[in-house]
């Protein structure tokens, strides 16, 4: 699916998709907030699964945003998130 526009994810729900794997790299703000908007309207929309993959951690000055996977009823299948690396004592 290319940028924000719904007509992609359409023509693949046209044409039989079940599943729909949407790579990104997304960071914070308002990519950020559309990303996690987009990816369950899209399952819903078009009766699909959505595997919403981002890159995921901290690359300065952004925050990336967190990978999901969406069912058709647009509930969080799963989730993935950046977490803090352990740090080990000196």
């Amino acid at each position: 699916m290319i940028g924000h526009f719904p007509e992609g994810a359409r023509a693949l729900g046209l044409n039989g998709a079940e599943i729909v794997f949407n790579p990104s790299a997304t960071v914070a703000g308002l990519s950020e907030y559309l990303w996690k908007l987009e990816q369950p309207a899209h399952a819903v929309a078009n009766a699909y699964f959505v595997g919403a993959i981002n890159r995921v951690g901290v690359e300065a000055p952004w925050k990336i945003a967190s990978s999901m996977a969406r069912a058709i009823s647009a509930t969080r299948a799963a989730r993935l998130s950046p977490r803090p690396r352990a740090t080990r004592p000196s």
